[in-house]
């Protein structure tokens, strides 16, 4: 007997292994002492033996004690029993209906078809979630593709309907399919004659129309074009051939009347297209006269009054460019001098046109004044005028035109004046055309030359008069200006005159501002008065004949400058002026420029001169004294009129004092 105490220790995992070794002999009749089954042999013992009270207890009476037996009270659950599907775990493995012995086996149905794919499967009690109890989809990934469907044609030849067979190989036939016929010559054109079959991928040799009239010839077809051929076949298999296919064919060939009779069809007539022409067409309408028999492509040109064009390409007798019988030559006359050119080798003409002459004799037909019947002249390229074979001074029959030519010793291309010359055409070497030289000697005194100022007077360019006598230009000169009062300062009013020798009358500078006092000039006194603005104190006196002379000064600007100089400026007029050594020692004289101007009215001149003088107080040199003196005349027819009161001429002056403003 095993003890309590035993089988506490090893356990309830120790307890069921020791049981599946138990039921591996073969043998559950425990007897009585060990409280197992029965006396009788059976699994399931009938007589409760009493338990020790220590020991497990069977309470079903299943042979299996309560710390092995996950269920107690069901004789029917314990660890031998077989899993069914009864929602219970019967073989008291932890799980409830799994691996069960009456499981059912459902298959995966992935495309929702109804349809399962026998290669997925799952044993299961209750139907799992997109499985079913069918096997029998050959594609569970295509919903259309189950026994249930229809085969159709499809480029990838899917067996639709799962019978084995897809398309032209299912025996139950396929949803899709074309009727092809037969097509002998591989034109894709099938026989008209044939009956056809259905496919879904056709095999070689079949076409998906039956509109082929002639299966034997690939070139026989709807699509191909009627051609003109002696069999007459209808090639485009439109039911006529040739001549009589009202759509036309092709190589036909335009056929023309030819009335003359001469195998040249009339080129007026419009043609006919034909693959077999009749007795009176000819393939070409090139005669160009369809009446006369001798005018055709073949006939031979020939000169004629009325310009036939007998061969007929287009022109007639001289345009005609392959020449024509009956020509005469004529010869090129470019200058119209009625002599043809003797370079010329002449060209043949029916009617020869304006430009052209008979005879050739013509040696320059360039210019009209040269030919056989001209005058020889002198020209510069020795041009035979008369064609007589020689030119110019060269012509035994003279020349006329020809030219004085001079000895020119010095080389300067004049000749000498004294040289009575020689008659030619072309200028001999070492001869020129004039006789201006009036020194021959030397090359640098010639009518080309520049009259040079020199000690000898020499008249360098020929014209009878030297140096300062001569009124043109002159190289080597000086500026000179006028000296009134020999102070050897020019006027500073003189605009210069270039001479090569001036006398004393004449400076080198024109810096004297009063050229009629020898004691006026720069230099003479060097004072300095103050400058500034001035402003009139009182006028001394005043006088004008004239009626127009202001007396009124609105303001006085003096500018002084070294050398004895100062700028007065009144009214906005500026005069150059210049201190002149007076008399009076207390006061410095100066004088300015005189300014002229002139004013024009109608067939009227006036003229005003208008001079200032003055001087410089000299304890005080911020006073100043000057007087305006101002002279009009007028000349002209209007001066009774425009100017009264300045007929003859009139004076007006005024004398001012001025101070420092």
């Amino acid at each position: 007997m095993v003890s309590t105490s035993f089988l506490r220790s090893i356990g309830s995992s120790g307890l069921v292994l020791l049981l599946a070794l138990a039921v591996g002999c073969g043998s559950h009749n425990l007897d009585s002492e060990n409280n197992g089954p029965d006396s009788s042999g059976d699994d399931i013992g009938t007589d409760a033996a009493p338990a020790d009270a220590d020991g497990p207890i069977d309470g079903d009476n299943d042979g299996y004690a309560d710390d092995v037996d996950c269920d107690d009270s069901d004789d029917t659950i314990h660890p031998a029993a077989d899993e069914i599907c009864d929602g219970k775990d019967n073989d008291c493995d932890g799980t409830t209906d799994q691996d069960a012995n009456d499981a059912v086996v459902y298959y995966a149905d992935a495309d929702d078809d109804t349809y399962g794919d026998a290669d997925t499967t799952e044993e299961a009690c209750a139907q799992p979630e997109g499985y079913v109890t069918d096997n029998t989809d050959c594609d569970d990934v295509l919903a259309n593709v189950n026994p249930g469907a229809t085969e159709v044609c499809d480029a990838d030849d899917i067996d639709e309907d799962c019978d084995g067979a897809a398309d032209d190989l299912d025996e139950d036939g396929a949803e899709g399919k074309a009727t092809y016929y037969t097509d002998s010559d591989g034109d894709n054109f099938g026989d008209d004659t044939a009956v056809g079959a259905d496919f879904c991928d056709p095999p070689e040799g079949v076409a998906s129309n039956n509109s082929d009239c002639d299966d034997i010839l690939p070139g026989v077809n709807p699509d191909s074009a009627e051609t003109c051929d002696v069999d007459d076949i209808d090639e485009d298999c439109d039911g006529a051939a040739d001549d009589l296919d009202t759509d036309g064919a092709d190589g036909k060939i335009t056929y023309y009347v030819d009335g003359d009779g001469d195998t040249f069809g009339d080129a007026n007539d419009a043609g006919v297209d034909l693959c077999e022409p009749p007795v009176d067409l000819v393939s070409n309408n090139t005669d160009c006269d369809d009446v006369l028999v001798a005018v055709n492509p073949d006939g031979v040109e020939v000169c004629d009054v009325d310009d036939i064009d007998e061969d007929c390409d287009g022109a007639a007798d001289d345009a005609d460019a392959n020449g024509a019988d009956g020509k005469t030559t004529y010869y090129v006359d470019s200058d119209g001098d009625t002599f043809g050119d003797a370079n010329d080798t002449g060209s043949d003409f029916c009617d020869p046109p304006a430009g052209l002459s008979g005879n050739n004799a013509d040696c320059n037909d360039i210019l009209g004044d040269i030919n056989p019947a001209a005058v020889e002249v002198c020209d510069f390229f020795d041009v035979d005028e008369d064609c007589d074979g020689a030119a110019n001074d060269l012509d035994v029959d003279g020349a006329e035109g020809k030219t004085t030519y001079f000895v020119d010793n010095d080389e300067d291309t004049f000749g000498d004046q004294n040289d009575p010359g020689v008659e030619a055409c072309l200028q001999p070497e070492g001869l020129v055309g004039n006789n201006t030289d009036c020194n021959d000697a030397l090359p640098e005194i010639n009518p080309g030359a520049a009259e040079i100022c020199d000690a000898g007077d020499i008249d360098e360019n020929c014209n009878g008069v030297a140096d300062d006598d001569d009124e043109g230009t002159i190289s080597g000169t000086t500026t000179y200006y006028s000296d009134a009062d020999g102070d050897t300062f020019g006027d500073s009013q003189s605009i210069g005159i270039e001479l090569c020798d001036a006398g004393t009358t004449f400076a080198l500078d024109n810096t004297d501002c009063d050229d009629s006092n020898e004691n006026v000039y720069p230099g003479a006194i060097n004072y300095d008065p103050a400058a500034g603005d001035y402003s009139t104190t009182y006028a001394e006196l005043h006088y004008d004949e004239c009626g127009f002379f202001g007396a009124d000064l609105s303001s006085v600007t003096v500018d002084t400058n070294t050398n004895g100089t100062f700028t007065l400026t009144e009214d906005g007029i500026s005069r150059s002026c210049c201190f002149v050594a007076g008399v009076n020692p207390n006061f410095t004289d100066f004088v300015c420029e005189v300014v002229t101007t002139t004013e024009i009215g109608g067939s009227t001149v006036l003229s005003t001169e208008q001079r200032r003088t003055g001087y410089w107080n000299v304890s005080d040199s911020n006073t100043l004294f000057f007087v305006k003196n101002d002279v009009a005349t007028c000349q002209g027819t209007g001066c009774d009129t425009v100017y009264p009161t300045a007929v003859p001429s009139c004076e007006g002056q005024s004398a001012y004092h001025l101070s420092r403003n």
